[in-house]
């Protein structure tokens, strides 16, 4: 059982009129003394005990999030009611998909030990909900694109180990002495956007470009279902599956519902992946005409012929172990 269901057992019960402070509640099972409920002007919430002693602080309020902490709460749980001091933690939209994400986030972050600061927990959930008041950095596609080549890794760890912490990076990937890009393509055509920089790798680096193509289906893998399948591996590195929704999470910003629901073809993006040395890629390089800078341009690697599956294993750390499969 997760919040969710906690959640629509409460949306099956007959609702009460609530007062402001008022919540209409079911305890958390795995989580002594939480509870997942719904306040009196319909926000979806969880409600976290106060320890003795521990400081107010001032409230958090984000567009779709509001954090009060040391508030008094009166919670019905059942055919009970009581009253205590809570740190409040709501959803402030009503759109259900974003509620679902919430709760989603919630398990895997909030209500996992009942023991855990207040402030590093709630931390996490502010830092991802901020996010979402962002506008998008990257199309779905390409974020999808970026998620296959850790789907592909041998090992789920250690490509996410190497992904990106800064949407904005040069690379998309970066450990040791590789860099890797990955490029995804709609069209089926191996024609992708390069800054100059990204194909002038460090001399001590080995730079490679991913290319990879990612087309929208009905019936395809949603980038919410290939999160969850990424989450599952890392399952025992915590701080590895929040690095995913921090990622995923700065990239769509408030694009994140719709971007989760996307699906794609998996069969089309194993089989499509290839792999090109950056040095091959044809284009503009350095040096340039003074006043110059921030040079881009698009090109074509049809014409390249593709590293193979053994030469990639032996150029980065995470061997290509799913691809094709």
């Amino acid at each position: 059982m997760g919040s969710a269901q906690l959640l629509n057992e409460l949306r099956r019960a007959n609702a009460l009129t609530l007062a402001p402070g008022s919540y209409r509640a079911r305890g958390v099972p795995w989580c002594s003394g939480h509870y997942v409920a719904i306040a009196h002007d319909g926000n979806v919430a969880v409600l976290i005990p106060c320890q003795p002693g521990e400081p107010r602080r001032p409230p958090i309020e984000l567009e779709n999030l509001v954090v009060r902490f040391g508030a008094t709460c009166e919670v019905f749980s059942g055919m009970e009611r009581h009253s205590g001091l809570f740190t409040s933690v709501q959803c402030r939209s009503h759109e259900r998909g974003l509620q679902d994400y919430f709760l989603s986030v919630v398990d895997r972050f909030v209500l996992v030990d009942s023991n855990a600061p207040v402030r590093q927990v709630i931390g996490t959930l502010v830092e991802l909900f901020r996010c979402l008041g962002e506008p998008p950095r990257k199309a779905a596609s390409g974020l999808f694109g970026e998620l296959m080549l850790i789907e592909a890794a041998a090992s789920t760890a250690r490509a996410t180990e190497a992904w990106h912490s800064d949407v904005d990076a040069r690379y998309d990937f970066a450990g040791g002495p590789y860099r890797i890009e990955v490029k995804s393509s709609a069209s089926r055509l191996r024609q992708h956007e390069f800054s100059a920089e990204q194909c002038d790798v460090p001399a001590e680096c080995v730079g490679i470009v991913a290319s990879v193509f990612v087309e929208r289906v009905g019936a395809g893998l949603s980038l919410a279902e290939l999160l969850a399948r990424l989450e599952q591996r890392l399952e025992h590195v915590p701080a590895l599956v929040l690095k995913l929704h921090q990622q995923v999470a700065a990239t769509l910003g408030t694009s994140l519902q719709q971007g989760l629901s996307m699906a794609f073809d998996e069969q089309l993006a194993r089989r499509s992946i290839c792999f090109f040395h950056a040095s091959s890629i044809p284009g503009l390089r350095a040096p340039f005409p003074t006043g110059v800078s921030s040079v881009r341009f698009t090109a074509d690697l049809s014409g390249l012929v593709p590293l193979g599956g053994l030469e990639i294993d032996k150029l980065i750390e995470f061997p290509l172990a799913r691809i094709g499969a």
